[in-house]
């Protein structure tokens, strides 16, 4: 049964346990401390109705301010107090869980400012696995591919439209000519899909090199097979693809494992840092929840603000 209150009853919860898209574990643990705010918020004489954009009422000013760190740093401390025993990782979690929810907020535009946008979670450390490229190792990624086969560039061009049409390894092991539309550059992704046929853009340039690539293939291999990537008139599988990509980003010189699916993450990154919008970004990975695509990006903010 969901809870009631202050928290719960508001705006905010209500989108976000709509619209999050996380699983249950997730779900329950930001529940949990939204629950530790809510008892906070009556501790201190909060009433009437949430609103983060006019939080805080200043004498001085004669006016509203929206929630900020200072009230984060108070409610920290409120939850450690509160919960002598908790260790140091569950703090973390704890603290993550908020933050999580604070930028869910920031991105559907709830929120005018995000009070843990540059929080700094000193209370447990943990290895983060960086599951993207960034623009960087993608122009390695494909220096390395384009050096390995540059007469048919066929590593390139395989690295290239993963990097750029987010498909996953086995929409790319079976996509075929007939699946492109060269005219309009997209890509209708019927095969070896999880989800439900869908259309997804694919670059103008790009496009064109698949193009003289399919002539290639057939004028100079003889190979005249439907698959768009298939070696020796053979069908691409899915562990050639993911020995592929270790291969050439071991020779671009990425000291990590990257797999196949790490370049579909690349796509989502590459489109938010050059200004797309979640929606757009969650129509081109064909995600059914827009909570997925924003798991996908959950690290992205932090990261990006870093390069620049």
């Amino acid at each position: 049964m969901t809870p009631s209150g202050i928290v719960f009853d508001s705006i905010y919860f209500k989108t976000w346990s709509e619209h999050s898209g996380l699983k249950k574990p997730a779900c329950s643990a930001t529940k949990k401390v939204l629950a530790t705010l809510q008892e906070f918020l009556l501790e201190n004489g909060f009433e009437g109705n949430l609103d983060f954009d006019r939080f805080t009422y200043y004498v001085e000013s004669n006016d509203f301010e929206p929630i900020n760190k200072s009230f984060i740093d108070q409610f920290v401390q409120y939850l450690i107090s509160s919960n002598p025993g908790l260790s140091n990782k569950t703090i973390y979690n704890k603290i993550s869980s908020l933050k999580s929810f604070f930028n869910f907020l920031d991105r559907v535009n709830m929120i005018s400012h995000n009070p843990m946008a540059y929080y700094t979670n000193k209370y447990y450390e943990r290895n983060i696995n960086i599951n993207f490229l960034t623009e960087v190792e993608c122009k390695d990624l494909l220096k390395a591919a384009l050096l390995e086969e540059p007469f048919s560039k066929y590593y390139y061009l395989l690295i290239w439209t993963a990097i750029t049409t987010g498909l996953r390894n086995n929409e790319i092991c079976c996509l075929s000519f007939e699946q492109i539309n060269f005219q309009n550059n997209m890509v209708i992704v019927n095969k070896g899909q999880k989800t439900n046929a869908k259309g997804i853009a694919i670059p103008g340039f790009l496009a064109n090199e698949l193009k003289h690539f399919k002539q290639y293939k057939e004028t100079i291999e003889e190979d005249f097979s439907p698959y768009v990537f298939s070696r020796k008139k053979r069908k691409l599988y899915n562990n050639q693809m993911v020995s592929i990509v270790r291969s050439i980003s071991e020779k671009a010189g990425i000291n990590r494992r990257v797999i196949p699916h790490d370049l579909r993450r690349t796509t989502g990154f590459l489109m938010l840092k050059s200004g797309a919008n979640l929606r757009a970004i969650q129509q081109q990975l064909r995600h059914e929840l827009l909570g997925t695509t924003l798991e996908y990006l959950s690290i992205s903010d932090s990261l990006i603000l870093d390069e620049d």
